[in-house]
């Protein structure tokens, strides 16, 4: 398969291609679930990490979202389209994802101390 987007062209991870063709693929009748199958062909899609997938799937999705509310009249139609195969996609990429426990941040609260000893950046004591 060979696919060239000229109006994105910029360096930049060879999946990231692959990864911007799967809501295309999508918008054109593809589940999600058959557009990563066809993607899986191209070598770059093996390196990709997945949660960098799903983030530039979710970013490419909410730029769209945003054309499509606020960009020009004439394109509010088709991007509002795009927007709804990447919303499809991200839903299908964070259904076959499990649930990991959120990781708590260095400066929040531990669960045995109360919130006047917490430490914040700023905190000179």
């Amino acid at each position: 398969m060979l696919a060239v987007d000229w109006a994105f062209a910029c360096a930049g991870a060879s999946w990231i291609d692959a990864a911007l063709l799967v809501p295309r693929l999508i918008e054109a009748g593809h589940s999600p679930a058959s557009a990563e199958q066809l993607v899986a062909q191209m070598p770059a899609w093996g390196t990709a990490p997945p949660s960098a997938v799903t983030a530039l799937g979710a970013l490419w999705t909410m730029f769209r979202e945003y054309k499509a509310i606020h960009g020009p009249m004439d394109g509010r139609v088709f991007r509002a389209q795009a927007a709804e195969a990447g919303r499809s996609w991200i839903t299908h990429r964070m259904d076959q994802t499990e649930p990991r426990p959120a990781k708590p941040r260095p400066d929040s609260p531990r669960p045995d101390r109360g919130p006047d000893t917490a430490r914040v950046p700023w905190d000179t004591r």
